[in-house]
């Protein structure tokens, strides 16, 4: 009867050799499979960051930065308290015991006309951008954001770093007083170059308020009512005036400017003042306003010619009108 023969030694060592290369072959692939997964989950992840920052910008405007090479950064941190990533966001796929890197940078492009968002990670930086897109992006990551929180903010006349009625009246000062020491930066809001009404009335509509400026009634919209009822509560010297609303330009006074100012910002195809409806206010409205008043007419157009807003046609609108006149 023939024996039963086991493996000899040299057939073990030939297994052995033969479980070894397919280990050689197999462990690395399976790593590549697992570290490939994870870089696209770290892909993600970042593209998720971006996104949010974006969102941040959109919902933040007036804090981004106005000229081409400014930037300003954004933290994982605030983007999470402003409701824009989830608390699973932040974990590093790379690196499970440690967080996403803290810090977006966001900044002008002049040459694509419109904000970038750049995510800074020195250590993974790899994964996501090439060698010469992250050497854009760590120049604008590694400036000096130490007076980050310093940064000029538009609209912010007195530099105290918020936006309120105190910046509406101090411009409206410096604009009645034909001041030169106006910095255009934050006081120029609608970005024209030069400083008139239209920045004062932005600017008081930028403040934070339940209120519109020039909702004198509080209905939600600016018409011909609330000029009419601030003419009135200005004719009668009252003192139920609410100057969040009311004070147009900003000088700390209710005045005819105010009146004025207040009937301009009515949506409307007429413009308050153009009596002969030619699209400008000239000498040619005073006259036409003052011949129509002297012959009792009962054709004149209250929502152009009630300048004051008092519901009649007199002496005072004629004068104002005079006043508007460029």
């Amino acid at each position: 009867m023939k024996k039963n023969k086991g493996f000899t030694l040299i057939e073990l060592l030939a297994v052995i050799v033969i479980l070894a290369i397919i280990g050689l072959i197999a462990i690395p692939t399976a790593i590549d499979s697992i570290n490939n997964s994870k870089e696209k989950l770290y892909r993600e992840q970042v593209k998720r960051v971006l996104s949010a920052a974006d969102s941040w910008a959109s919902s933040n405007d007036n804090k981004l930065p106005s000229n081409d090479g400014e930037t300003i950064i954004v933290t994982i941190d605030e983007l999470q308290s402003a409701g824009l990533l989830k608390k699973g966001d932040v974990k590093n796929p790379l690196n499970g015991k440690e967080n996403m890197s803290q810090e977006i940078v966001i900044y002008y492009d002049s040459h694509y006309n419109q904000y970038v968002s750049g995510y800074c990670d020195d250590k993974y930086w790899d994964k996501y951008y090439n060698a010469e897109e992250y050497e854009t992006i760590k120049n604008k990551c590694t400036g000096d954001y130490s007076n980050q929180n310093d940064k000029i903010l538009l609209g912010d006349i007195n530099g105290d770093g918020v936006i309120d009625q105190q910046d509406v009246t101090l411009l409206g000062r410096l604009y009645m007083s034909d001041s030169k020491d106006i910095d255009m930066v934050v006081a120029d809001i609608n970005g024209d170059g030069v400083i008139n009404n239209t920045d004062i009335i932005m600017l008081g509509r930028m403040i934070p308020s339940s209120r519109l400026l020039g909702d004198i009634n509080g209905d939600g919209v600016i018409d011909q009512q609330d000029v009419t009822l601030l003419g009135r509560l200005y004719m009668s010297d009252s003192k139920d005036i609410d100057m969040v609303v009311a004070d147009i330009n900003g000088d700390g006074v209710i005045n005819n400017t105010d009146i004025i100012m207040l009937g301009r910002m009515i949506p409307s195809s007429r413009l308050l003042g153009d009596i002969n409806g030619d699209g400008v206010i000239d000498q040619q409205d005073v006259t036409l306003l003052g011949r129509l008043y002297m012959s009792d007419s009962k054709d004149i157009d209250m929502v152009v010619a009630d300048i004051n807003g008092d519901g009649v046609i007199n002496n005072t609108d004629i004068i104002m009108l005079g006043r508007m006149i460029p």
